[in-house]
């Protein structure tokens, strides 16, 4: 360290070279005990960093009043114009069930489902034993954790619970064989009294993310007046149990990056070293921040030991 410092270090005896009009700048705070340049040149036209430093004052004061809307555009308004592709921040603060009904649009992740010539009533008398009873009124979520295991559905149901704070909702939740997919398991959970009205498109969207896949009804009187079925989103972010499986990357909570959102962005299938076990699927999902591809199952992490540790790469 002393040999590097030697041959970055100014001295003292070299001013007399240094031609006329000859400025220093450095990096403030310094290290006084070993500075790189000499301290008698803090009081000499040889001193420039403190002129940076006076100027950076007025720079920054600038640019935060540019930012908080003292002076130039400011920050955007709550009414601005929605980004084109986005109609789910347009409708965030509305209940997507009877939007739909008035003919809005939705997200992309968000399908209608076609009811108009299905029987909507429901029927207890077909409730299977230690099954769920139909809802008089409520809300019921179908084909969570559709696949081959049932301890997956399980993990799923949990997460719908704790991540939209539905936990505290009383109601039935199980396992059950899928009559429409031999071998497969789905969990379904019904919400008795449950007030679907208040659901937010971003509720939906968290639930997308959480159970692509699965649909949600909306029962009044014993019949179903709205079904939707859920799709992978674009985009899943902000959600309390994902993280980025790459040791290195800023998202990775061993990191200890406490101010940044895990963000993975969807992408087609591609084939690539970096999961080398990989089956092939519809979709993968690309961290924001490193770029490293992850499957679904890889972006929980309460899933984390179903596979490798966070990877040192």
């Amino acid at each position: 360290m002393d040999e590097l410092r030697k041959q970055v270090s100014f001295k003292l005896e070299w001013a007399s070279k240094l031609p006329s009009g000859t400025t220093f700048f450095q990096t403030l705070p310094r290290d006084k005990t070993h500075p790189l340049v000499p301290l008698q040149f803090d009081s000499s036209p040889l001193n420039g960093w403190d002129r940076v430093a006076n100027n950076a004052y007025f720079l920054h004061v600038v640019l935060l009043s540019m930012l908080f809307g003292r002076i130039g555009r400011g920050l955007p308004s709550a009414n601005a114009k929605v980004v084109e592709g986005e109609p789910e921040l347009e409708l965030r603060l509305q209940c997507p069930l009877s939007l739909a009904a008035q003919g809005a649009k939705m997200p992309s992740f968000v399908e209608i489902v076609d009811i108009s010539d299905r029987e909507k009533t429901r029927r207890p008398e077909r409730a299977q034993s230690a099954g769920a009873i139909p809802l008089e009124n409520g809300l019921v979520i179908d084909h969570i954790g559709l696949g081959p295991d049932a301890s997956t559905c399980w993990q799923v149901l949990q997460r719908v619970r704790t991540i939209l704070g539905w936990a505290s909702h009383d109601g039935s939740e199980g396992v059950y064989d899928s009559k429409r997919k031999g071998g497969f398991f789905k969990a379904i959970m019904s919400l008795p009294s449950f007030n679907y009205e208040l659901i937010t498109v971003p509720q939906l969207k968290v639930l997308a993310s959480i159970a692509p896949g699965c649909t949600v009804n909306a029962i009044t009187d014993s019949k179903v007046i709205r079904k939707f079925r859920l799709h992978v989103p674009s985009r899943i972010y902000n959600l309390p149990n994902i993280h980025c499986r790459r040791a290195i990357c800023v998202a990775n909570p061993k990191n200890q990056q406490r101010d940044v959102v895990t963000f993975f962005e969807r992408v087609p299938f591609y084939e690539t070293s970096a999961i080398p076990n990989c089956k092939e699927s519809e979709y993968l999902f690309v961290c924001k921040y490193c770029r490293w591809p992850h499957q679904y199952e890889e972006i929980w992490a309460d899933d984390a030991g179903k596979h490798s540790a966070s990877l040192d790469v």
